[in-house]
């Protein structure tokens, strides 16, 4: 068995004096100084494995309060960024400041922090309640003062009821309460969290997510949480920081990831399905999808980069009406609404219409979006975003606007069938169909 990290004060403790004097308790009001012990920054910060690097040369800063999101795929970095704030791996470069603090290279228990892991890291023989207050204990507590705080935090996550149980005798999400009540009885402003409903079903993690946020904001815990899952950064984060390669791509509010994406890998991370990502070929009249040379849907200068469209953002139109010529391939019944994969040229998108789709696999339709639904994002490596406005593919064959179209071009197919208003559709561009 493997013992949960100490990372509540007892190592150093005459270094963490505030974290265990009971006048600073961060459940009733806050200490004085609590904002200037709960500010993070990091300067240049890499983590290097002999010529790899693991993490490279980041720099960010967590206000006091905030609830900071590290995303992204496996081996991005996000869990090493964590350790190296928590103490648990030491930096190869750059500075790490907690408060006023260089913790840089300071033992995790002299840092006034706690953490929550993916795995629980229970103690099997011990009751819940000794669970909780086991890193109290080790810092010589007094009892008194000890079963105050059981008391007080037992409520706040409601495990009251199962102090005496356990932890075999409890579910997955009362687990993890556990291991939450254990980082907040240590009485540290902040808190750091690596994928700690990864081991839960989906009905769970959902719950833990509201959980979780509300005891952050019901404490003005400072929360750094690391996850590979858009919904929980898009759900819980004050701020999300998207991490590709050891580097940050993009660091912003999750609005700002999903509706302006800094790159064509924070454009394809970010939402579900993900974003629609095609090639675009030159043509006459502009940038057409490639394979597709009937519509253009950009000016010249797009060609040969990729045009990025969301699901959610395709409204689909009979044949005869304007926009994108493309065939329906199949859909995807999910109850509420369906994904409806499409051919266009020699790429494929998808859509996300309401209800279930009338169309038949291997039926014509026509694509329109709205302007600002149209994202462009560089051809190289980097995938930057480029400053590229789309054409208007509600606009008649040949005929320019530069307004954005008013309501009704044509009726769009929703999924029961109905017409639906495509008052967003319309670029100041020209758009072309043949």
């Amino acid at each position: 068995m493997t013992a949960m990290p100490r990372l509540d004060g007892q190592r150093g403790r005459s270094m963490n004096t505030d974290n265990n004097n009971p006048d600073s308790n961060p459940l009733d009001t806050p200490h004085a100084d609590s904002d200037t012990r709960q500010r993070i920054r990091l300067d240049g910060v890499s983590k290097r494995w002999g010529a790899a690097a693991a993490v490279d040369g980041i720099s960010f800063d967590v206000s006091p309060g905030e609830f900071v999101i590290l995303l992204g795929p496996s081996g991005c970095g996000k869990s090493t960024t964590l350790r190296m704030i928590a103490g648990l791996e030491r930096a190869s470069a750059g500075r790490i400041h907690i408060g006023e603090r260089d913790v840089t290279y300071l033992p995790p228990g002299d840092r006034g922090i706690s953490m929550v892991f993916q795995s629980y890291a229970l103690f099997p023989h011990l009751s819940v309640a000794d669970n909780i207050v086991f890193g109290l204990r080790s810092r010589r507590v007094p009892q008194a003062e000890r079963s105050e705080r059981l008391a007080r935090v037992a409520e706040l996550v409601d495990l009251t009821a199962y102090l005496e149980r356990k932890p075999a005798q409890l579910s997955g999400g009362q687990r993890q309460r556990v291991a939450l009540a254990r980082a907040i009885v240590s009485e540290h402003p902040i808190c750091l969290m690596d994928e700690p409903l990864s081991n839960l079903d989906a009905r769970l993690r959902g719950e833990m997510r509201r959980e979780i946020k509300a005891l952050q904001r019901r404490l003005d815990m400072t929360v750094i949480y690391v996850t590979h899952d858009q919904v929980e950064a898009m759900s819980m984060g004050d701020r999300v920081i998207l991490m590709q390669d050891g580097r940050i791509v993009q660091d912003g509010t999750p609005s700002e990831l999903y509706e302006r994406p800094a790159s064509a890998f924070a454009a394809s991370f970010i939402g579900s399905p993900a974003m629609n990502l095609v090639a675009l070929s030159a043509a006459a009249d502009g940038a057409v999808i490639d394979g597709e040379p009937h519509c253009s849907v950009a000016p010249h200068e797009a060609k040969g980069h990729w045009l990025g469209v969301r699901p959610e953002d395709i409204h689909l139109l009979p044949a005869d009406a304007p926009g994108v010529p493309a065939e329906m391939l199949d859909a995807e019944y999910l109850g509420a609404d369906s994904i409806v994969r499409l051919r266009v040229g020699r790429q494929e998108l998808r859509a996300r219409l309401d209800g279930r789709p009338r169309l038949e696999p291997g039926q014509a339709c026509r694509l329109q979006w709205a302007r600002g639904a149209a994202h462009f994002f560089s051809a190289d490596p980097e995938g930057q975003r480029l400053p590229i406005v789309g054409h208007d593919l509600g606009a008649p064959p040949g005929r320019r606007r530069f307004a954005p179209a008013p309501p009704g071009p044509a009726s769009a197919i929703q999924a029961n069938g109905a017409p639906a208003s495509s008052s967003h559709v319309g670029n100041d561009s020209p758009g072309v169909n043949r």
